[in-house]
């Protein structure tokens, strides 16, 4: 039977001390030591802390967890794709007659979309989860905050509020929140090229 190589006089079988300083950033810990941390940056999760948590997000993204429960970088809805999902909801109200998109929206609110969203590829997502609105934090920010509260602003200031927070769509320091966004604590996330 071989010897393990050992310096001269070593016992090879007493325990090894760790090292005393901490090894580079890669390269497995020694039993005992600490997890090295990571220099702080884009997309870099710390050892020892929880997954994920972005230290820089680029401008025009957000962070999402998506069903497997993991935090991905989903690009924000852009102003222009948001007022033609606006459009495209008002044309499938006419064209279903307002009964046919109503029950159209039941379905969809279980994703965090209206029916022009669940076209375009448009989600909402909760800013203090970060996960996809589910059925009934939807049906607030729809039905209760852009439809009943909005909506009798709207009916008293001759429809003025209903622009005004329609319009913040283009505040890109607010993440492209709408009025109703602010309220419902939601920003509008575009899924195209992603699952989430």
């Amino acid at each position: 039977m071989t010897q393990p190589n050992t310096p001269e006089g070593a016992d090879p079988f007493r325990k090894q001390e760790p090292q005393s300083t901490p090894p580079e950033y890669g390269a497995p810990p020694q039993y005992g030591q600490q997890f090295p941390v990571a220099q702080p940056g884009f997309g870099q999760p710390q050892y020892g802390q929880q997954p994920a948590g972005y230290q820089q997000v680029p401008p025009g993204y957000y962070p999402v967890f998506n069903a497997q429960g993991q935090q991905v970088l989903v690009p924000l809805a852009s102003p222009g794709k948001r007022f033609g999902t606006y459009l495209l909801d008002a044309v499938l109200v006419i064209v279903t007659l307002f009964i046919g998109y109503l029950i159209w929206t039941l379905f969809t609110w279980k994703n965090g979309q209206t029916p022009g969203k669940s076209i375009t590829k448009l989600k909402y997502v909760k800013t203090s989860t970060g996960r996809v609105a589910d059925w009934g934090q939807s049906a607030m920010r729809d039905f209760l905050i852009r439809g009943l509260l909005v909506g009798v602003i709207s009916s008293i200031t001759f429809y003025i509020g209903y622009l005004i927070c329609a319009f913040m769509i283009f505040d890109k320091d607010k993440n492209y929140q709408a009025g109703w966004d602010r309220i419902a604590g939601t920003v509008v996330i575009d899924v195209s090229n992603i699952d989430v």
